[in-house]
């Protein structure tokens, strides 16, 4: 039963998910990179590319040891720049 002080909070924002699971998805998807998933691979493609992610808006931390959170709508593009070497492509996603 429902308090008459308690809040129900609307749920709108869906499209960020956690950075491992979509950066694990990321590679199955895109087996012509040739890079299978670890947690090292994470770990370091958040400290190499994570700054120009959070840049174009596609990454987001709460905090410096927080988990990163990718935006699902903008990630694959983004991430196929970087990784194929087409920086100026992946700065270009701003909006």
């Amino acid at each position: 039963m429902q308090s008459k002080d308690e809040l129900k909070l609307v749920h709108t924002v869906n499209h960020w998910k956690s950075g491992r699971a979509v950066l694990e998805e990321f590679f199955r998807l895109h087996p012509e990179l040739g890079i299978r998933y670890t947690e090292n691979v994470y770990n370091n493609f958040v400290r190499i590319h994570g700054p120009l992610l959070a840049e174009i808006d596609v990454m987001r931390k709460a905090g410096l040891r927080s988990p990163a959170l990718f935006d699902i709508t903008r990630f694959d593009k983004a991430a196929f720049d970087i990784l194929t070497k087409c920086r100026r492509q992946a700065s270009g996603l701003r909006e």
